[in-house]
């Protein structure tokens, strides 16, 4: 069901930009898409059911899909064990096939992708890594799951250049790992096996860091 019609979503979009702020809109419905890649939105989050119309305008446009599978697969896998209601169980239960045919067309289409779990997924926080797991799993190779983690995150946040990137005058959040994600993604979900981690090029975590004192260093 599409809440919104598009006239209100154009006019939540221009005010928005107007205050310089990005808007993400919340799509599960062929129209939802329609309405908010027309009305100009920065990014669109799950992107549930997408056609071809859809896809059309999505390559047109600027905008980032953050397709959420963390929020699809931790229904369906945390559902009974979180006591969710079975209608939400059986929402997630319909929505899969779409959903996935929606990632991989999207994919295939060379839309840009960026990683985010919803906050709405039922993950622990800081299993972020996770959703580079599920896009590994439906199609997406190793390499362009990193990026969207990085580059293309960062450009869906309009800080481009800033984070998600190794160049000079970066912010320098860096990750150095124990083994190859290209090889084995979920290895970016092995605490253990993060050696160190940067951020602002500070060393904040990690393995190599002796403890709390060496992270203030």
């Amino acid at each position: 069901m599409t809440t919104l019609n598009e006239d209100e979503i154009t006019m939540a979009v221009h005010e928005a930009h107007r205050w310089g702020r990005t808007v993400a809109v919340h799509c599960q419905s062929y129209e939802a898409v329609k309405f908010a890649l027309r009305a100009g939105a920065d990014t669109i989050e799950h992107g549930t059911r997408m056609d071809e119309e859809g896809l059309a305008l999505f390559r047109a446009s600027r905008a980032v899909l953050v397709p959420t599978l963390s929020t699809l697969y931790s229904v369906i896998e945390l559902g009974a064990t979180l006591s969710l209601a079975p209608k939400q169980r059986e929402e997630m239960d319909v929505n899969k096939p779409l959903w996935l045919d929606s990632f991989r067309r999207a994919r295939e289409a060379g839309i840009p992708i960026a990683a985010g779990g919803d906050i709405g997924n039922r993950y622990e926080h800081g299993t972020n890594a996770r959703e580079l797991e599920f896009m590994v799993r439906e199609g997406m190779s190793a390499h362009d799951a990193i990026g969207a983690a990085t580059g293309v995150a960062a450009r869906a946040i309009h800080r481009e250049g800033v984070v998600g990137v190794l160049a000079p005058g970066a912010l320098a959040d860096l990750l150095v790992v124990d083994g190859d994600p290209l090889d084995d993604i979920r290895v970016l979900q092995d605490r253990q096996r993060l050696n160190l981690i940067l951020q602002g090029g500070r060393g904040v975590g990690g393995t190599m860091l002796a403890g709390p004192a060496a992270a203030r260093s």
